[in-house]
């Protein structure tokens, strides 16, 4: 499932791109300043994102996939049929 979400987040990260970098740099490689700083920042964004689904995913917390089912212990039989105690 981690691998999946990282596949989603390489796409959104190809989208931002296309979108904050010229077409100049993009087609020709003349990048601005501009460019490569906006480069850097959906690349470094990507890597945070990855860090953030491993981490995320080690936990069982994203989206899609359980972590273990923990279940309550539970009551012996015997007392269920028992009165509470009452002092």
């Amino acid at each position: 499932m981690m691998l999946m979400y990282i596949v989603g987040a390489y796409l959104v990260s190809g989208v931002l791109t296309m979108g904050l970098v010229s077409e100049a740099c993009l087609s020709k490689g003349e990048c601005s300043t501009a460019d490569r700083a906006n480069s850097k920042l959906v690349t470094y964004l990507f890597l945070a994102g990855v860090l953030a689904i491993a981490i995320q995913g080690w936990r069982g917390r994203l989206w899609g996939a359980r972590s273990r089912i923990e279940m309550a212990p539970l009551a012996p039989v015997s007392a269920a049929s028992e009165p509470p105690l009452t002092r």
